[in-house]
């Protein structure tokens, strides 16, 4: 399903593949997923997180996360703290790939998050 509103993303899930032209570290199961209007929820591949997300157009911004507070390896903990001071820079939003690709981008539009769905979710 081609994903043009932000009306679309209500529901959606998305795997977590790149952060900030870095990747991921494998199976950390990082996601993003919008369950409601307006709100955002996932994973940081430690920690999960819940917030409010401002979605108008290809307009996107993050509000506040909330996050559980579990300790986390290293590696994983690094990746958290480029997570969240990555969406902290997206300005706006699309989907490509016959909606199978999200794509958040900074005010530049340059890609700083890429994520695939997850199967099941729309």
């Amino acid at each position: 399903m081609a994903i043009t509103s932000p009306a679309q993303l209500i529901g959606t899930e998305w795997w977590v593949e790149d952060i900030a032209g870095g990747g991921v570290i494998d199976n950390s199961r990082t996601t993003i997923g919008f369950p409601e209007d307006q709100r955002v929820a996932g994973s940081t591949g430690c920690n999960n997180y819940t917030g409010d997300i401002a979605i108008y157009a290809d307009r996107m911004t993050f509000g506040v996360l909330a996050g559980t507070r579990r300790a986390c390896v290293p590696a994983l903990g690094n990746q958290e703290v480029k997570f969240y001071s990555t969406v902290d820079k997206v300005k706006s939003w699309m989907v490509t790939n016959g909606g199978q690709t999200l794509v958040l981008k900074d005010e530049a539009g340059d890609a700083v998050i890429r994520a695939s769905r997850v199967k099941g979710s729309e």
